[in-house]
């Protein structure tokens, strides 16, 4: 859970700074921390998962519990801690890229906008 809370705030971050300086080349640096961040989550989910199919046989009364249905459930959803946290650091990640990318298409505009005006002048 560490792994994906530091890969997910690192991708965070990055796309904070595409924002604040948007540059349509820190977008590989992002989708690079998106693949590390969504990869560690993936990881994070299946290492809980085994841990509640290894756990669960190895308590008699949980095993032998008629409820043990029940049991294996409720370890299901707590496998899905990892998956919720990078995703919705990886959503709020690419809101902030979006609002990044949109404001480098509109430099890039203006930039050619100028180079026009300056070229007809």
């Amino acid at each position: 859970m560490f792994l994906v809370a530091v890969a997910g705030l690192s991708s965070l971050w990055a796309a904070a700074q595409l924002v604040r300086r948007p540059r349509l080349e820190a977008l590989g640096q992002l989708r690079a921390l998106t693949v590390a961040t969504m990869l560690s989550a993936t990881g994070g989910f299946c290492s809980n998962l085994a841990t509640v199919c290894l756990t669960v046989p190895e308590h008699p009364q949980w095993a032998n519990d008629p409820k043990v249905g029940l049991i294996v459930l409720q370890g299901l959803g707590e496998s899905l801690a990892p998956l919720v946290l990078g995703c919705g650091l990886l959503a709020a990640a690419w809101l902030l890229a979006a609002v990044g990318g949109r404001r480098a298409e509109v430099a890039a505009d203006r930039a050619l906008r100028a180079l026009d005006q300056s070229a007809g002048a």
